[in-house]
C-alpha cells in the first residue's frame, strides 16, 4: 500500500554529471518509484535531458532511489546562456493509477572555460602626444576584449618595437596604458607606428591565441630652447695673459624647424669674462692661477627675441700656470752651530716652496753667493738642502751670531730666483749638540725682536700721554666749576647791589650784615612781645597775586645776560664759604629766632600753604630784640 509521499532532495554535482536525488518514506519496501523531468527553458534543452532510475537503498527505515540528470547535446555555452531551470516529479507505484508524486525545481548554471580568445574590436587606435612629455607618461590606454570571466579573462599586452614606448597591464580595468620610455622629438620623426598584442596568460582549449592592432601616435611641436653642443665645457686659459683674451667658445642651436639665431650671456663671473654673440669667452682682466685656480660659469643661451626659451650650459675654466713665482723657505729656521763642531757637520736642513704647481719636474737649487763662507749648502734632490760646516774654529765670544744668505732657484722658464737670510747662532753645547749657552737662539726663538720692543715702549708712552690728558680734563672741569664761586666779599657787595630779592630778604635796605655778626658773637637777645604785626612783613605783602610776581621775577633773571643766576641752587651750595658771616641762606635758621611774621603766606594761596605751617605763628609774634 503507497500511503507516503515522494519527497524531493537536492541538486549535487558528482564525476562531471548532474544527479538529483529523490527521498520516499514507505511501510513498504517493494514500491517502485518514476521520475519524470518537466522544462521550463526554451528548446534549447528540448530532448535533452533524460530520467534514469538508479539502485535503491534503505536509509533509517526508508528506501531511498536515486536520479541522475545527463546532459544529451554538449553545445552548451556559457556566453550565451549561463542558468537553467529544471522541474523533476517523482512519483511511486510506477504507472498504476492511485499513486502519489512529489516535484523540485533544479537550478542548472554553466561554469565558465577559456574558450574564447582576446579580440580588439578596432584594427588601427590614434594619439597624439607632445615632444615634451616626460618619461614615464602614460600617452594613452587601449582595450582588448575577452567574453570569459574571471582568471581566464586576464590579458597580457606587448608593444612590438619596444624601443620607444612600453605597455603594462591595468589590473583592475585590464587595459593597456602605454608610457614613453624615450623622449619624443618632432624634428626627428613626427609619427609612430607600433603594434600592440594581446592574449590571455593561460591556454584556449589547449592553444595559445594572439590578437593584435596597430597604434599611430603623433608627435605635437613645441618651441623648444636652444640645445648646446656639449652639456658641460671645460676651457684653459694661461694665467697674467692680458685683457680680452680669448679662452673658448661654446655652441648652442636651435633645434625647432625655424631655426631662430642664438644669443649668449654669463650668469655668473662678469666680473672676470664676458662673452661675445658667437660665443666666444673672453677675459676681462689678468687672472692668477695661485689665488684662483678654477673658475666655473654658467653660459645661458637663448632664442633672439624670446626670453622665455633658454637653456644653460656649465663651463669650467682652468687657469694654466706660468713661472711667475720664486721659490722661498717652507718655514722660519733658527739654526745654531757649536763652538766645537767640525767640519762638515749639518746644523740645519731647510725646505723650499713654490706658489706655482709643483709639477714632479720642478727642481731647486740652493747656493750661497758668499764663497768665503763659513757654511755651505748642498741640495738633496727632493726640494731640501742641508746647512754645513765649512770652517770650524767658533767662539762665542768673538762672534755669536752669523748671517748667512741662501739662493734659491727654479728649473721653470723663465727661471725665478729668491734669497733668504738664516741667522746661525754660536752656542756651547754638550756631547749631543744640545745648546748649554745660546743667548741669541733664545732671543730669536721667543720671538723678542727690537721691532717688538718698539712697539710695546711706545704702547707705553701712548697709554702715559692719555692718562696725562684725562687728569688734565678733569682738573679743568673742576676749575671751571670753581669759578662760580665767589669770595664772601664779593658775595655780600653782588648782594648789596642787587635791587631785588634774595636771601629771603624783600630788599636790600633792610639787609644789615651787622645784625648777624652780633648774633654770632653775643647771641640771641631775650623775646618780647609786641602787639601789632612786623612793618616788615607789610612791606613783604604784595598787592597783587603772588603767582604773577614769581612769575616775573623769574622773566627777569632768564632775560639777565649780564651775570649768573645767584639766586640758585648752584650758587648756594657754595654761599657763605669763607665768610665772618657764614652762610646767608635761611634753611637752616630756625623760625623761632627771626622776627620775621609768615603768616602772610597763608594770603598767598595753596602753593604756600606748607610754607605758612612751617614758619607761621599767633597774630602776635615773638620777635628779637636789639
Amino acid at each position: 500500500m503507497s500511503d507516503s509521499v515522494p519527497i524531493a532532495g537536492q541538486c549535487f554535482k558528482q564525476r562531471g554529471q548532474w544527479q538529483f536525488h529523490l527521498q520516499i518514506s514507505t511501510l513498504h519496501c517493494n514500491s517502485q518509484t518514476f521520475f519524470t523531468i518537466f522544462k521550463r527553458e526554451s528548446s534549447i534543452l528540448s530532448g535533452c535531458i533524460t530520467a534514469w532510475l538508479g539502485n535503491s537503498s534503505v536509509q533509517e527505515g526508508k528506501k531511498l532511489h536515486t536520479g541522475t540528470i545527463y546532459v544529451k547535446n554538449t553545445n552548451l555555452d556559457r556566453e550565451r546562456k549561463k542558468d537553467y531551470q529544471l522541474i523533476v516529479q517523482a512519483k511511486d507505484m510506477g504507472l498504476d493509477q492511485g499513486g502519489m508524486s512529489s516535484s523540485a525545481t533544479v537550478h542548472i548554471s554553466l561554469t565558465d572555460i577559456n574558450d574564447n580568445a582576446p579580440f580588439f574590436r578596432h584594427r588601427q587606435y590614434n594619439y597624439t602626444a607632445s615632444e615634451a612629455t616626460p618619461i614615464g607618461a602614460v600617452l594613452g590606454r587601449v582595450k582588448a576584449e575577452d567574453l570569459d570571466e574571471g582568471m581566464n579573462a586576464r590579458i597580457l599586452y606587448t608593444v612590438i618595437p619596444d624601443d620607444i614606448f612600453q605597455i603594462t597591464t591595468d589590473p583592475r580595468t585590464q587595459e593597456g596604458m602605454i608610457t614613453l620610455k624615450k623622449p619624443l622629438d618632432f624634428e626627428t620623426q613626427t609619427r609612430h607606428r607600433v603594434g600592440v598584442e594581446a592574449e590571455n596568460p593561460t591556454l584556449v582549449k589547449g592553444k595559445q591565441y594572439k590578437t593584435s592592432t596597430t597604434l599611430l601616435i603623433d608627435v605635437l611641436d613645441i618651441d623648444e630652447p636652444p640645445v648646446f653642443s656639449r652639456s658641460r665645457y671645460i676651457l684653459r686659459v694661461a694665467e697674467n695673459e692680458p685683457i680680452a683674451t680669448a679662452v673658448g667658445s661654446v655652441s648652442a642651436a636651435d633645434p625647432d624647424h625655424a631655426k631662430q639665431p642664438v644669443s649668449y650671456s654669463l650668469l655668473n663671473g662678469m666680473d672676470l669674462f664676458r662673452i661675445g654673440d658667437n660665443g666666444m669667452i673672453y677675459t676681462r682682466k689678468a687672472l692668477d692661477r695661485e689665488a684662483v685656480a678654477w673658475h666655473n660659469i654658467t653660459v645661458a643661451a637663448s632664442e633672439v627675441g624670446k626670453s622665455n626659451s633658454t637653456s644653460y650650459a656649465p663651463v669650467a675654466i682652468k687657469v694654466l700656470d706660468k713661472n711667475d713665482n720664486a721659490p722661498t723657505l717652507a718655514d722660519s729656521y733658527f739654526p745654531h752651530v757649536c763652538e766645537n763642531d767640525p767640519v762638515g757637520t749639518v746644523i740645519q736642513v731647510i725646505s723650499a716652496v713654490d706658489k706655482d704647481e709643483m709639477t714632479p719636474d720642478v727642481k731647486f737649487f740652493f747656493s750661497i753667493p758668499l764663497k768665503a763662507s763659513n757654511f755651505s749648502v748642498k741640495s738633496n734632490g727632493d726640494h731640501t738642502a742641508n746647512i754645513t760646516v765649512n770652517q770650524a774654529g767658533f767662539n762665542q765670544k768673538e762672534m755669536s751670531k752669523f748671517s748667512v744668505s741662501i739662493v734659491m732657484e727654479d728649473n721653470g722658464t723663465p727661471g725665478q730666483s729668491s734669497n733668504a737670510t738664516l741667522d746661525i747662532s754660536v752656542c756651547s753645547c754638550d756631547r749631543d749638540r744640545n745648546p748649554i749657552n745660546c743667548n741669541n737662539l733664545a732671543a730669536l726663538r721667543s720671538g723678542v725682536t727690537v721691532t717688538i720692543l718698539l712697539i710695546i715702549f711706545l704702547c707705553i708712552i701712548i697709554t702715559i700721554v692719555l692718562a696725562v690728558l684725562i687728569v688734565r680734563w678733569k682738573l679743568q672741569r673742576k676749575s671751571s666749576f670753581g669759578g662760580l664761586v665767589k669770595v664772601p666779599g664779593e658775595i655780600r657787595e653782588q648782594l648789596v647791589q642787587y635791587d631785588e630779592e634774595g636771601g629771603g630778604e624783600m630788599d636790600t635796605n633792610s639787609f644789615d650784615i651787622s645784625v648777624l655778626n652780633s648774633l654770632r658773637t653775643k647771641g640771641a637777645r631775650p623775646l618780647r612781645v609786641t602787639d601789632c604785626p612786623p612793618v616788615y612783613a607789610q612791606v613783604r605783602k604784595p598787592d597783587d597775586n603772588m603767582g604773577t610776581v614769581v612769575r616775573m621775577k623769574k622773566d627777569e633773571a632768564d632775560g639777565d645776560r649780564d651775570g649768573l643766576p645767584y639766586d640758585t641752587l648752584h650758587v648756594y651750595g657754595y654761599e657763605g664759604a669763607d665768610s665772618v658771616a657764614e652762610s646767608l641762606s635761611s634753611l637752616d635758621v630756625s623760625s623761632v629766632d627771626s622776627e620775621q611774621d609768615y603768616d602772610f603766606l597763608n594770603d598767598w594761596g595753596p602753593r604756600f600753604h606748607m610754607l605758612a605751617e612751617l614758619y607761621g605763628s599767633d597774630p602776635c609774634r615773638e620777635s628779637l630784640a636789639y
